[in-house]
């Protein structure tokens, strides 16, 4: 790879730290970050499956996190016709070891380290561990894919290092890359990467995609028709379920879900799987005798469920709100530029507030609602 092609390359790792709102998420610190890698890189033990070699001319989906193998599994029952999934631990990526060696890995490391130094200085030291396992993995796959011919690279996430380390490897190897929406795709995250086809949950999200030059008839909708946010049968509003995640402060939370109770309502807090704040938030909960539920442990579809009304921020739970015919309350009371983050708010003219009054405001207009299903091209 040419020294240009690297730079482009670890400047796209670094994507979503551009990004102030979403580098949170990267904001690990040294120790942690030293930890990551060793245990990845060093500690993982031989995964014989992951390492078998590709078969030319097949469509192979490589994922990390639960809601991506998810989105793989769906696409496997799909048109896509996955022939193979390949579930990668972030934190046990031995397949690394296994391809480069202990020499090319620690070569390809430190020319990572230098470019990094070149184009970002010293200010991303405590947040080069997925940047650096996504080059790493870019460098593993372009070695294994070149032994084989005409296969297709399934990614299932746009903005963590790790796919989109994958998604240039397919690139650089001289294969095709597809991107399968494991979630809605918001616009600050779209970036075009050479994909040769997008499937996504909405039309909306491909009029999206559409508006930044790509060919429609690269762009494959999955729900081209469904119901809008309005419920299939009409449910009196008695629990309410409160999504949180880290993009949520605790102080818009704890406002919220006063809200909510002052309206005579049951509360449900539901934390992302990847928050780090759940004992912040289980106290919460225990001190406003609200229940809680983590993400960790039960579906999103079966904790829909259970709630007659979802107050919800830039969560992807607004999707699935919307195709399970839940109600929703969006709910955000942070930056202007992060407002309606994935676009469904305004496409699908659901309820929103911006504080507490207007929360309270929206919830006792969606008390008062009664009409008929209504159907619309999505």
């Amino acid at each position: 790879m040419s020294e240009l092609r690297a730079a482009d390359l670890i400047r796209d790792l670094f994507f979503e730290q551009e990004v102030p709102v979403l580098a949170t998420n990267y904001k690990h610190g040294i120790c942690r970050s030293f930890a990551v890698l060793v245990r990845s890189l060093l500690l993982s033990q031989r995964d014989p499956d992951v390492e078998c070699p590709f078969v030319s001319g097949s469509t192979v989906a490589i994922v990390y996190f639960p809601n991506e193998l998810e989105a793989a599994h769906r696409a496997s029952a799909g048109p896509l016709k996955i022939d193979r999934v390949i579930h990668l631990n972030p934190h046990s990526l031995s397949i690394i070891r296994a391809t480069l060696g202990w020499m090319d890995m620690l070569r390809s490391a430190i020319v990572f380290f230098r470019t990094v130094l070149t184009l970002k200085g010293g200010t991303f030291v405590g947040r080069l561990t997925y940047p650096l396992l996504g080059w790493l993995l870019h460098e593993t796959f372009v070695r294994r894919l070149r032994q084989a011919s005409g296969v297709r690279i399934v990614t299932t996430n746009m903005q963590h290092p790790l796919s989109i380390g994958v998604a240039w490897a397919a690139s650089d190897s001289g294969h095709s890359s597809i991107f399968y929406e494991h979630a809605t795709t918001p616009r600050l995250v779209f970036k075009d990467r050479g994909y040769s086809s997008y499937f996504v949950h909405f039309s909306h999200t491909g009029r999206m995609i559409e508006s930044f030059g790509i060919a429609s008839v690269k762009i494959h909708v999955q729900h081209p028709l469904t119901m809008d946010f309005l419920p299939l049968h009409q449910t009196t509003i008695r629990r309410v379920g409160l999504c949180v995640n880290i993009l949520d402060s605790l102080d818009a939370v704890e406002a919220a879900a006063l809200v909510i109770l002052a309206q005579g309502l049951q509360l449900s807090f539901r934390i992302h799987d990847a928050d780090p704040r759940v004992k912040q938030l289980k106290r919460l909960a225990e001190r406003l005798n609200a229940e809680l539920s983590n993400a960790r442990e039960t579906r999103i579809e079966s904790y829909l469920t259970t709630v007659d009304l979802v107050v919800v921020g830039n969560s992807n739970v607004i999707a699935d709100a919307i195709l399970t015919g839940c109600h929703v309350v969006y709910y955000w009371t942070g930056d202007d530029e992060m407002y309606d983050y994935y676009g469904l708010v305004s496409h699908y003219r659901l309820p929103s507030s911006r504080d507490a009054d207007t929360l309270a405001n929206a919830i006792n207009k969606l008390q008062m609602v009664v009409t008929d299903p209504i159907q619309r091209v999505m």
